[in-house]
């Protein structure tokens, strides 16, 4: 099945709140074009795989909010800038999220790279199951997304996606060859994504000048 059905348009109060994200961001020495670019494919993703993940609007909001916020911890040095990304967002008492918002969004965070979530990690211990779901399949786009940008060079234009009960065929259009960035989504950032989707996934990379 081929899903490319667009998302429905972001309420006013959503994007206020994600006004208030990219505010919260700007103040870290991250790289602000590659946040826009991982939660780009990562909002992508996430539209065209909604049939099978079958999440809706309030966590596509999260994914966002989770990609914008990825990388605020490198303000603290690049080792470990999960975990201190993490904890900014534990920490910040002006972003507009829930208690509950806010764990999820910091598990995106804390996810995006390294190891797997574990049911006994701090913070999401304390989520529910479907919580937990949740920062599963939201953490393994972003950090599928942010393997895609390694470079840092917004090659990717669109990705196109195709998908049935057990496969998902993933087409990468890219301005150049993307090298060492497809590599580590192959070798490193897909782990969580098939984890959380429970099904093959082949990948193609196609170039284009248009």
């Amino acid at each position: 099945m081929d899903c490319h059905t667009l998302p429905d348009p972001v309420p006013e109060s959503e994007s206020r709140c994600l006004d208030s994200v990219r505010a919260f961001a700007s103040r870290y020495e991250a790289d602000h074009a590659h946040a826009d670019q991982v939660a780009r494919l990562g909002l992508i993703l996430f539209d065209r795989l909604q049939v099978i993940h079958g999440l809706g609007p309030g966590e596509r909001f999260l994914l966002e909010a989770g990609a914008l916020l990825h990388d605020i911890g490198w303000w603290r040095g690049g080792k470990g800038h999960h975990l201190a990304s993490m904890d900014l967002i534990l920490s910040e008492p002006g972003l507009p999220l829930t208690e509950r918002e806010r764990a999820i969004v910091a598990c995106i965070a804390r996810y995006h790279r390294k190891r797997l979530p574990m049911p006994t990690d701090p913070v999401l211990c304390d989520l529910d199951e479907r919580d937990r779901r949740i920062v599963e399949v939201l953490a393994g786009l972003v950090r599928f997304a942010d393997g895609l940008d390694f470079s840092h060079e917004s090659l990717v234009t669109d990705l196109d996606v195709v998908h049935s009960g057990s496969f998902i065929e993933l087409t990468i259009v890219s301005r150049r060859p993307l090298g060492d960035d497809i590599e580590r989504v192959r070798n490193k950032k897909a782990d969580l994504f098939l984890r959380a989707f429970s099904r093959e996934l082949t990948m193609t990379t196609v170039v284009t000048t248009t």
